[in-house]
C-alpha cells in the first residue's frame, strides 16, 4: 500500500475533503446570491434615474415646448460629468457632441 492510499483511507482526510467540498459549495451559492441581487439593485437604480429623467424632460416641454426642452438638454450636457447628448436642429440635423466640443462651439450663458 502507498503512502497516497494510506493518506486517502484516513478519517482526518476525508473529513478535510468533505469540508473543503462544504465549503466550495457555500462559497458559490454565496457568490450566486451577491451577483444577482447587485445585477438587480443596478437595474433599478438605472431604471429609476432613467425614469426620473423623463418626466423632468417631459415637465420642460409641457411648460416650455421644443424650445424649452433643447434648452434645458442643451444646458443639462454642459454640466460636469455629463457625457453626451444629442438634440435635432430645426433643418433635421443632429448635434451630437462631448461638452468640451460643445462649450467651444457654443459659449455658456449665465
Amino acid at each position: 500500500m502507498t503512502a497516497l492510499g494510506k493518506l486517502l483511507r484516513t478519517t482526518a482526510f476525508q473529513l478535510t475533503l468533505a469540508y473543503l467540498v462544504i465549503f466550495i459549495l457555500f462559497a458559490a451559492a454565496l457568490l450566486g446570491y451577491f451577483a444577482l441581487n447587485t445585477r438587480r439593485l443596478i437595474t433599478e437604480q438605472i431604471t429609476t434615474t432613467v425614469e426620473t429623467e423623463i418626466s423632468g424632460l417631459r415637465e420642460q416641454y409641457n411648460q416650455g415646448g421644443i424650445r424649452r426642452l433643447v434648452i434645458v438638454v442643451d444646458l443639462r450636457s454642459r454640466r460636469p460629468g455629463s457625457s453626451r447628448s444629442s438634440c435635432p436642429e430645426p433643418a433635421e440635423n443632429p448635434v451630437s457632441a462631448t461638452p468640451t466640443s460643445r462649450s467651444k462651439a457654443l459659449p455658456l450663458q449665465a
